[in-house]
């Protein structure tokens, strides 16, 4: 009868005691135990509270007074006058300078004086009053034709007629010389107002012209432009001129003072 083999001593189908069985683990070789793994709970950001917007206030719009706008060298109208940038007379007496803001019986003065001067300048006062007197003047003379021409008519009319007939019997009638006494002052008013008034045209020809080329150069125009009034439609073009204003850059027209 076979006996068990003692403690530790090998069998003959396996390995002795106190060696490791293949394949089987040591103590020590047990597989690692792996615990769950703890998780912290999420920490959430605490809820903020929404915010809290006042009503907005709006204040009423303030505007900065507009800008004036910019003055540019030119666009003020300048007051002639006497010295600059006119370097107008500050005496009437001063034939050599325009007077500006002339009167009436200043302008007349200086119209004769400036007889056939055509260099230099004249205002615009010293130009129409001198236009006016003028107008003036031929007025009362075809007034006094008128009434010559009217006187005239009623003497002719007043005249008795005499009848008679021709040798080869046509009729004729004739007036009376009677009357002509009363006719010859009316003829005579007429036609010395025809005379004087041819006259004056004659003698305040040069002069016209003159003060009207001096107007031109107050404007800043060459006075030559007067020749526009030859040609039709050309006079309005020369009365638009007369009526512009002054400028300081017509003193190139004037003599140097002596």
């Amino acid at each position: 009868m076979t006996q068990p083999p003692a403690p530790g001593e090998p069998t003959p189908d396996g390995p002795a005691t106190g060696e490791a069985t293949p394949g089987a683990s040591a103590p020590g070789d047990q597989a690692p135990e792996y615990a769950a793994p703890q998780y912290a709970p999420p920490v959430y950001p605490t809820q903020q509270p929404a915010p809290q917007y006042a009503a907005p206030q709006y204040a009423a719009p303030q505007y900065a007074a507009p800008a004036q706008p910019p003055v540019y060298a030119g666009t003020t109208e300048l007051i002639p006058g006497p010295g600059e940038p006119f370097d107008g007379a500050a005496d009437p007496a001063d034939s050599e300078r325009p007077l500006y803001g002339a009167s009436f019986g200043q302008a007349i003065s200086r119209f004769f004086r400036g007889y056939a001067r055509f260099s230099g300048r004249a205002s615009r006062s010293e130009y129409w009053f001198s236009m006016l007197f003028l107008a003036l003047i031929r007025l009362a003379l075809l007034v006094v034709m008128g009434i010559g021409a009217i006187i005239g008519e009623s003497w002719e009319k007043q005249q008795g007629y005499t009848s008679f007939t021709g040798s080869d019997g046509t009729e004729f009638s004739s007036s009376h010389p009677s009357g002509i006494v009363e006719y010859a002052p009316a003829a005579i008013l007429f036609f010395a107002a025809v005379i004087l008034f041819v006259l004056t045209s004659l003698a305040f020809l040069i002069p016209s012209l003159a003060i009207a080329w001096r107007r031109l150069h107050d404007g800043n125009f060459a006075g030559p432009l007067w020749f526009l009034s030859l040609i039709p439609y050309g006079g309005i073009a020369v009365f638009v001129l007369t009526l512009l204003r002054s400028k300081p850059a017509g003193r190139r027209f004037d003599l140097p003072r002596s």
